[in-house]
């Protein structure tokens, strides 16, 4: 019950001056909130906008990653991505302090990303671990006994960093009363004849150097701060002796390609699938390798025009490139000369009309600018970039191989040189496998894993067996 109120008129003056200046106080506070709230969200909205500006640089020197200026641009591209991740990481925690309700007024989203902001649904093959949080089995209110009529889980993702265990091969020894003879079991063999790791340590050194780009010495300071010493030298041991087991399957994946590929070893004429990059013109000298121009490639040069400029000339003949790698797409899965005969009925078609839209063009534009150099560049590999058409096997362009030696790339910069022939040759071993691996949809460690396991014991006349589209079982 409130207190009552003094008689005393001055009493009531002074009440009501202090409940003023409290209001008062109370406005200001208010106000200098909201001019930091302000203030914030300004903050927000700049560094969205400079996010955005990464992200589109980002974008152009990613089409340009594979131009002559390669090395330079790769590291533009890594300092980029650093001050992106900073100025995401930043962006989310002042967020954070200012109030959640701060995000998404950050940036005005469009509507597809807005249809995308729902919870992600984790994958369901990960494991669930489930705790319950239960209430008391009585009604609060009255005591009776509760009832379940529904239950509401929410699902959040957790790590469990990776840790080291130690096997212990324990094999008794045992003998006979009767005649004192002796039988313990043999010793099951191990990837490294009496050596130190199991199958999935060294499949997890391997996958670690070749796949995620860490360096041995790396790796050393890792495992030590968990606990194990494992000197870099000690696993550059490992390394060496895993690959030599694994070169003849290396050799087998390699023999199968060759077998199937449009290299050939005897007089037939071969292809090579490159851009242009002048140092492949011997190759193509006196016949013996057809050359197998880049569709992606042309493609890139009339993008990075309309990008900067708007051409709508470049805008129309992205339209017709964007036709034949339309085709190409209805074409996956069919046989080489399945693909020849649909090529030639509706590629053929589209690529002359293509030849007579950059032909008219050329003579419609200036010869100096940009788009002109591209659709010379276009038009003097005409020939190269059409003989897919008529040849099933053979490809509209090598974007595969490009993503392909993306992560080599990425390694190199980690640990620069192999340092040795054989240490190339090694790094084709495993690259090889691994590549091939991830092609047929496996998982390169569980792979690597079950091989090393298996391989020591294995018939070398055999090694087929274990090639990635052959192997029976995986764990």
């Amino acid at each position: 019950m409130p207190a009552p109120l003094p008689n005393e008129v001055e009493a009531l003056r002074a009440i009501i001056a202090a409940q003023a200046a409290e209001l008062e106080a109370e406005r200001r506070r208010r106000e200098a909130s909201e001019t930091e709230l302000a203030a914030a969200k300004a903050g927000l909205v700049a560094k969205a906008l400079e996010m955005e500006k990464l992200k589109i640089q980002l974008a152009r020197l990613r089409r340009m990653q594979f131009g002559s200026s390669s090395e330079k641009i790769a590291r533009e591209i890594e300092q980029l991505e650093l001050s992106l991740e900073d100025l995401e990481a930043t962006t989310a925690a002042e967020a954070t302090m200012a109030g959640a309700e701060l995000l998404p007024t950050a940036l005005p989203e469009a509507p597809e990303a807005r249809a995308r902001a729902g919870r992600r649904k984790l994958p369901e093959h990960l494991p669930r671990t489930e705790i319950v949080h239960a209430p008391h089995d009585t009604c609060p209110s009255c005591g009776s006994t509760l009832r379940k009529v529904g239950e509401d889980v929410t699902e959040v993702l957790d790590y469990i960093p990776a840790r080291f265990t130690v096997i212990r091969h324990v094999r008794p020894a045992l003998s006979c009363r009767c005649c004192e003879g002796m039988v313990q079991a043999p010793m099951p063999s191990l990837p490294i004849e009496r050596g130190l790791p199991s199958a999935g340590l060294l499949a997890h050194v391997l996958i670690a150097k070749y796949c995620d780009h860490l360096p041995l010495y790396r790796q050393s300071a890792i495992y030590a701060r968990e606990g194990v010493e494992l000197e870099r030298s000690l696993l550059a041991d490992w390394v060496g002796k895993a690959a030599a087991l694994m070169a003849p399957l290396a050799n087998a994946i390699a023999q199968h390609v060759l077998a199937g590929s449009v290299l050939h070893a005897d007089d037939t004429p071969g292809h090579l699938h490159a851009d242009g990059y002048g140092g492949f013109d011997a190759l193509y000298d006196g016949g013996r390798i057809a050359e197998v121009a880049c569709m992606a490639h042309v493609r890139r040069k009339f993008f990075d025009e309309h990008v900067e400029t708007g051409s709508p000339l470049a805008a129309e003949m992205l339209k017709r490139i964007g036709v034949l790698f339309d085709i190409e797409r209805s074409l996956v899965g069919l046989s080489a000369e399945e693909r020849s005969l649909l090529r030639q009925a509706k590629a053929r078609p589209a690529l002359d009309e293509l030849a007579a839209f950059l032909d008219a063009t050329l003579l419609r534009i200036p010869g100096k600018g940009d788009l002109a150099k591209a659709i010379r560049y276009a038009r003097s590999r005409w020939t190269a970039l059409t003989r897919y058409v008529d040849d099933g096997r053979l490809e509209l362009s090598n974007n595969a191989a490009e993503r392909a030696i993306r992560p080599l790339a990425i390694g190199r910069r980690n640990w620069m040189f192999a340092g040795s022939d054989a240490g190339g040759e090694r790094a084709a071993a495993i690259y090889t496998i691994t590549q091939t691996v991830k092609l047929n949809g496996l998982d390169p460690q569980a792979y690597l894993r079950d091989v090393l396991d298996r391989i020591a014991d294995h018939p070398i006349n055999r090694i087929t067996d274990l090639l990635p589209w052959n192997i029976v079982q995986m764990p």
